[in-house]
Parts: C-alpha cells; sequence; structure tokens
C-alpha cells in the first residue's frame, strides 16, 4: 500500500476592495482570533481644578503606579482598555504592543560637538484602534514617569493625550483633550517647502498601486537646544516627547504600508546656533552642521518660539531619500509645553515633511493627474501654472486643507491615493535603501493561526509574512511566496486578498492527519500534515502562478510518523478550491 502523503491549501474567492490603506495595519483582528483579550485599566477621570483655567474641550486623567506597573511589567498580545475622552463619555480601545525601534538605536546628549550616549527610558509603545470599528487608529507610548497617545476617529474627530510636565503628584497626570475643535494657527503653521525649489528631480511612472518593497526607511531625529530648554532641560522628557510623536508618526505610516524606524535620538544640550529667522535658513544650518547621522534621513524638532508660538512652520527637500546631502527635513513644533497644546499639528507637521523627503510634493502643487500637470485640492494657491484643484471633502497629510476655511485634515485618509502611491514607488525603486527579504521560518505551534500582515515585492516574488509587530526581522514568520505573473490577485493591505497559515492539535505530535473522505480509497490513502494554507483573493486567478510554501522539520516529522521509509519526492502540493477528489 502506497500512501500519498500531500500538503494542502484552501483557495476562496471574494469581493474586490477600493480602499488605499491597510485595513488592519497592526493586526488585532487577527489577535483576536488566535490570542485572549486581557483587560487593564490604565486612565482614571479626575475633576479639573477650575482655578487653573483647564484647556478648552479636555479633561484631566491619572494613572496610578500600580496601574503603571501592570502595563511595563506584564506583556499581553492583546489588551482591551477604556479610555475617557468627556466626563461622560469613553471609548473602549484595542491595543498590541509595538516596536520601531533599529537593533543599533541610540539616545544622546550632544554638548558642544561631543556626542555622549545616554541611558534613558524607551518606553512602551502600543497601537491598535477603537473595539467597533477599524475606521480609527490608536497610539499610546508609556514610559515611567509621563503618557502619550492619539486616538484618530471618522469625521476628523482627534483625541491628543499629553503629560502634565510640572505635576508634583505622585501618579502620572495627564489631559485628554479634542483637538478637532482646535484651529490651527495657519499663519505661522505652513510649510515652508516650495515644489519647485526645493524639488530634487528624476523620472518616475506610477500606473497603479505601489506595494510595500521590502524596504525600510531608518530616520535620525534632532532635538535642538529651544526643545531640550522647554522641556526643562530634562532629556528624559524631551526623549519621552519625541518617542511618543514617533509613534503617531510611525501608525500613519504603517498604515500606508511605508515601512519607518527610529535609528537615534540625538538632544542638543549646548546652544546650537540655529538663526530661527525663517525654517530655510535653519534647515540650511542643519544640513550644513550636522552631517553624521546613522539614519538614511535625518529631521530636527525645534522648540523655538516668538511670542509664544512656535512660528517658523517645517520644511524639507524634496525627493531626497537616497541623496545624502539634502536628505533633510525641519518642522518646528509646539510641543506639550504649551498652554493650549496642539499635539495632533506636531504629529502632522513630521509626518508631512517627511512625505516630501520621501518624495511627495502639496496636493495644491501642478504636478499630479495622468499627465503630471494638475492640482489634487485647491487648499491653497497652486504651484505652478495650472488650474486650482477641485474642493476636497476632507484634506489628506500633504495638503494645506487644515486652514482657516477650508475642510481640515483627516488623518484616516492618510497620503491620499496619488501622493501615496508615488511615496511607496519611490522607496521600491530606491538604490540606498537595502531590500530585506524575510528568512523561511515556518509557524511551529500547534493550535495556532496567523494571518500575513505584511506584503512586499522582490521583483520577482511577493512574499507575505506576520512581522509579530516589531522591526526585529528575527521574529518575522513567512507564511508564503506568489509569483502573480502581472496578475492582480488583491492585496492584504486593503483586505481584498487574505493569506493565513494554521496548525491543528497534532502538530509536533509525529503523526500526521489521514484525510478520511468517502473518495478515499483505504487500500491508497492520503495523509497530510498537520498544516495548511488559505489564501483569499479579491478574483479568480485566470494565469498560472508560482508558489512557494516554507515548512520546518516538524511538519516533516510528523509525515514521518506515518511511514518510516517516506521520501520526500512522495510530498505533493494540492489545493482545494471546492469539495471533491486531490488526485483529479
Amino acid at each position: 500500500m502506497k500512501k500519498l502523503i500531500l500538503i494542502f491549501i484552501f483557495t476562496s474567492f471574494a469581493v474586490t476592495f477600493n480602499a488605499q490603506n491597510i485595513q488592519d495595519p497592526f493586526g488585532i483582528g487577527q489577535l483576536q482570533q488566535s490570542e485572549k483579550i486581557v483587560s487593564k485599566s490604565l486612565f482614571k477621570y479626575v475633576e479639573a481644578d477650575q482655578s487653573l483655567r483647564p484647556i478648552e474641550n479636555s479633561i484631566q486623567v491619572k494613572v496610578t503606579n500600580q496601574q503603571l506597573n501592570k502595563w511595563i511589567n506584564q506583556f499581553d498580545p492583546l489588551i482591551k482598555t477604556t479610555l475617557p475622552l468627556s466626563p461622560n463619555h469613553t471609548e473602549t480601545l484595542l491595543l498590541t504592543e509595538y516596536n520601531f525601534f533599529e537593533s543599533n538605536f541610540e539616545i544622546y546628549s550632544l554638548n558642544d560637538q561631543n556626542l555622549i550616549p545616554l541611558q534613558l527610558d524607551h518606553g512602551i509603545h502600543y497601537k491598535g484602534k477603537l473595539d467597533h470599528t477599524n475606521q480609527s487608529i490608536a497610539s499610546i507610548s508609556i514610559f515611567k514617569n509621563q503618557i502619550y497617545g492619539t486616538l484618530f476617529m471618522e469625521n476628523q474627530v482627534n483625541y491628543s493625550i499629553i503629560p502634565k510636565l510640572n505635576s508634583t503628584s505622585k501618579n502620572i497626570e495627564c489631559t485628554i483633550s479634542e483637538e478637532s475643535k482646535m484651529a490651527y494657527d495657519d499663519a505661522v503653521n505652513l510649510c515652508n517647502t516650495d515644489d519647485i525649489k526645493h524639488y530634487i528631480a528624476d523620472q518616475i511612472n506610477i500606473s497603479s498601486r505601489s506595494k510595500e518593497s521590502c524596504k525600510r526607511i531608518s530616520i535620525s531625529l534632532h532635538a535642538d537646544y529651544e526643545l531640550y530648554l522647554k522641556f526643562n532641560s530634562n532629556t528624559q522628557l524631551v526623549s519621552n516627547y519625541i518617542i511618543g510623536v514617533f509613534n503617531n508618526v510611525h501608525s500613519l505610516y504603517k498604515r500606508e504600508d511605508i515601512q519607518i524606524s527610529l535609528a537615534e535620538i540625538i538632544i542638543h544640550t549646548s546652544p546650537d546656533n540655529f538663526p530661527h529667522t525663517s525654517s530655510n535658513e535653519d534647515l540650511d544650518h542643519f544640513r550644513y552642521k550636522y552631517k553624521n547621522n546613522k539614519g538614511n534621513i535625518a529631521l530636527c524638532i525645534s522648540g523655538f518660539t516668538r511670542g509664544g508660538k512656535a512660528v517658523l512652520g517645517g520644511i524639507a527637500y524634496i525627493n531626497t531619500l537616497c541623496n545624502k546631502s539634502y536628505a533633510y527635513g525641519y518642522t518646528n513644533v509646539n510641543g506639550t509645553y504649551s498652554d493650549s497644546p496642539n499635539y495632533s499639528w506636531d504629529v502632522f507637521s513630521i509626518t508631512h515633511e517627511l512625505g516630501h523627503i520621501f518624495g511627495s510634493r502639496h496636493t495644491h502643487a501642478c504636478v499630479w493627474g495622468p499627465n503630471k500637470n494638475t492640482a489634487i485640492d485647491n487648499c491653497n494657491a497652486v504651484e505652478g501654472s495650472c488650474s486650482p484643484g477641485s474642493a476636497p471633502i476632507k484634506g489628506t497629510i500633504m495638503s494645506y486643507c487644515h486652514q482657516a476655511g477650508k475642510p481640515g485634515i483627516d488623518f484616516l485618509l492618510g497620503f491620499g491615493i496619488e501622493p501615496g502611491n508615488l511615496i511607496r514607488e519611490k522607496i521600491k525603486t530606491s538604490t540606498c535603501l537595502t531590500q530585506y527579504v524575510p528568512n523561511n521560518k515556518s509557524l511551529a505551534t500547534k493550535n495556532m493561526n496567523i494571518k500575513a500582515n505584511v506584503e512586499c515585492f522582490d521583483g520577482i516574488y511577493t512574499h507575505y509574512y506576520f512581522d509579530n509587530n516589531t522591526i526585529d526581522e528575527t521574529d518575522d514568520i513567512l507564511l508564503l511566496s506568489i509569483q502573480k505573473n502581472n496578475q492582480e490577485i488583491g492585496s492584504i493591505l486593503d483586505g481584498s486578498l487574505t493569506i493565513t497559515e494554521n496548525t491543528s492539535n497534532k502538530f509536533g505530535s509525529n503523526t500526521p492527519t489521514n484525510i478520511t473522505a468517502t473518495y478515499v480509497d483505504p487500500k491508497n490513502p492520503f495523509a497530510v500534515i498537520n498544516k495548511y494554507w488559505t489564501i483569499t483573493p479579491s478574483k479568480p486567478v485566470t494565469n498560472p502562478v508560482k508558489l512557494k510554501i516554507y515548512f520546518n522539520a516538524i511538519d516533516l516529522a510528523d509525515l514521518k510518523g506515518s511511514n518510516p521509509n517516506y521520501n520526500i519526492d512522495l510530498v505533493k502540493l494540492f489545493t482545494i478550491a471546492k469539495p471533491g477528489n486531490p488526485r483529479s
């Protein structure tokens, strides 16, 4: 009797989706299926002291040391917690821990040109969403002495979580503010990047949505001396603020399937002689003076104020990702030291200036459309010689739609289709970034099911893997790889393609699973490994594709348990599109 030993894949077909953002960028849906949800409390609402003139549309909360320790000292894959937004309104969040630090990440003090490593708390960082909708982004950074965070919701409703800097309480005290009702000061908060003057040209054609390209951009962040002073000359407080805001920026890019990481933070703890006459002058000073950075690009975050306001805005060279001499940006932030903080502006400004370096110009520039000669929107006077774009319902990250009388920025829209595609294509075709191909690491635990949350194209195969919510490549699990042969089968990024890897309870038992369907001849049985994959594309595959799946020694040991003399040549791969005989 010859036993046919099989590896099998299920395929099915789904409807087509049109969204450009990743629907579940942090894998919350997968964790809900595979992990126990642990409920943890964090924030407790407290009555504000009216004599201190509390910020409009805000509440005060506290976090006790007991609550804090549960979050810092106990790891749970999926956490449910409540976030008070007003005295009578709370929302429930689902969060998972995430790591966005490069393996050699360091925080430095720069004092009189001497770079001194600092041993500071890097914090624990969470990402997630509201428990009832994917149309939301929650990002929270927890440090031993402070907490930062944001919640971006539908209808351009944004909440920020910022610490009270000069609190004397033994507990952590925070302010939660609805920033969607706070108008940005468009007189001082404009980006000063010139879409023509600051653009470094190249040629690139974008025909459709660009996919993630197995490349990651590492970023060096500088805190200027003014920011250091604003945070009471305390390097830990400066570091908390910068890492906290980067967590939010990272979330926005992750949702766009753009991979960024934090390479280093350099805090200027002695006078750095920035002129602070304009953002353009500060950018030039930053580029000429600070040339040695670990990251692919460098951004200066300035705390300069005039009349109590961050008046210099932001600026960056455009399309300079692989031009080390010009891969610089600058942004003048409000910080959390203001009487009326606007934390989401800082998130927007940093995300916006990085977008310039990555290749995008403003949405009111005459560089968009099929012929690269039209504007996307009319939120500012056009840059170039075209007619204004149409009036948008909501603005995107590279727009000026935050200005008075304009519809505002919707963080959930991200960069929009054209700017997002352009940035992804610039990264994919970059020559300075190392292309990462996931290692052949397969699922090795029984009773598990994982869903690919990253897809990337190496020029031949599209690889689908689960990144364990870290940028550490050693813990990635590669599910499978597909050579599509120029077919559009959907994307895991917008939900139009789903790929899972699953193990049964028998995985690792040295015993395969026998197929007992009625069509199986007892004299000629089937045995399968205790693992299977599912592929759910948005449309039927009409032409042949090549498929690579990855299994390990445990899988082979399970097969060998049915036939000690088995030969690897007996192993076959088959798909089940509908009930039927695998032999046919």
